[in-house]
């Protein structure tokens, strides 16, 4: 039987969160989160998409706990910035990732 070694990839999410006002000359940050993840990656792209999906969770919890505070008619936007090119493209859709796992989890 002929095997071909699987790339498994030990990675840390790391994410920052910030808020800003709507110009953003005034930020300030939120929370941040530095921990390993707890899936078992085969590639680079598949831990950068787990860490932007932990890291969107995170925000949108922050984001309602904000609206109960201030009312709903205060409007509160969502920005995430990244750094992984092949996240961009799969985000976009103009690259479609090789892993399986990796297609059920950003659908």
């Amino acid at each position: 039987m002929i095997s071909s070694p699987v790339l498994c990839v030990d990675t840390t999410a790391l994410y920052l969160i910030m808020l800003s006002d709507l110009k953003q000359t005034v930020r300030n940050p939120v929370a941040w989160k530095s921990v390993r993840i707890d899936r078992v990656c085969r590639s680079t792209l598949a831990a950068e998409s787990l860490a932007l999906l932990a890291a969107a969770d995170h925000v949108l919890f922050i984001r309602e706990n904000m609206m109960k505070l201030l009312g709903s008619k205060v409007p509160i936007s969502i920005e995430c910035y990244i750094d992984s090119k092949g996240l961009i493209e799969l985000i976009e859709k103009t690259k479609d990732p090789t892993e399986k796992r990796l297609i059920v989890t950003m659908a």
